[in-house]
């Protein structure tokens, strides 16, 4: 299974490229046998490097979902502003805006019940 998470209102790439370590680093997404890359686009000439658009996971066929969401529901939580992100599975995406969920475990409830709806 493959699917993507975006955050938005990030011209950087800094709140990607923290998703992605904290993905890599949680134990439970390791066990999952998750493979987590950041998906970078093509620098503008007025760039000086690739923009982090995305993290992709990848999860093998008996790796846990719930796991890898639930890790991307505590980095959620955990951001100190107002974070909104797209969790996108083949053609379902799912929109979570920090500001509109409780907590960690409402976040992998609403990602979990839209992708596997689908």
């Amino acid at each position: 299974m493959e699917f993507e998470v975006r955050v938005d209102s990030d011209p950087t790439g800094a709140e990607v490229r923290s998703l992605a370590d904290w993905l890599a680093r949680d134990a439970d997404v390791r066990e999952a046998k998750a493979t987590v890359d950041v998906l970078e686009s093509e620098p503008r000439p007025d760039e000086l490097g690739p923009l982090a658009d995305a993290v992709q996971i990848l999860l093998e066929p008996d790796g846990v979902l719930v796991a890898v969401v639930t890790a991307v529901g505590v980095w959620l939580e955990s951001r100190g502003r107002r974070t909104r992100i797209r969790v996108r599975q083949g053609n379902t995406e799912v929109e979570i805006d920090s500001a509109d969920v409780d907590d960690a475990e409402a976040v992998v409830e609403s990602i979990l019940r839209e992708i596997q709806e689908k």
